[in-house]
């Protein structure tokens, strides 16, 4: 359901609270995708209906040229640790899962 982009950890994959909540949680590295170019992974985001997370502003961007599919998700939440950044998800599931099913752009600001 959710891709995460190179600059959250790819250790939240694995997080048996997030993946209950999140089925199929991904991350770029772990799909070879962390050396490829923004459109590359846009396209593969839409080719595998997943949702794009993302603290920087690239694909928010392309959001804006493109539309949807796929949705994004956009952290402005700055440096944190990847508790907080789980609390985070967490705390917004529902406005996540939403864009998701919903095709929409959700920026996060904490």
């Amino acid at each position: 359901m959710l891709l995460l982009d190179h600059n959250i950890s790819y250790k939240l994959t694995r997080d048996k609270d997030l993946q209950n909540i999140f089925p199929g949680l991904q991350h770029i590295y772990l799909l070879n995708l962390h050396d490829e170019e923004d459109e590359i992974i846009w396209e593969y985001a839409k080719d595998h209906a997943l949702t794009i997370v993302s603290k920087d502003n690239d694909f928010q961007h392309l959001f804006s040229i493109h539309g949807f599919p796929p949705a994004v998700i956009k952290l402005n939440i700055g440096n944190c640790t990847n508790e907080h950044l789980k609390s985070v998800l967490l705390k917004h599931a529902d406005a996540i899962r939403a864009a998701h099913q919903n095709n929409r752009l959700v920026i996060i600001e904490e």
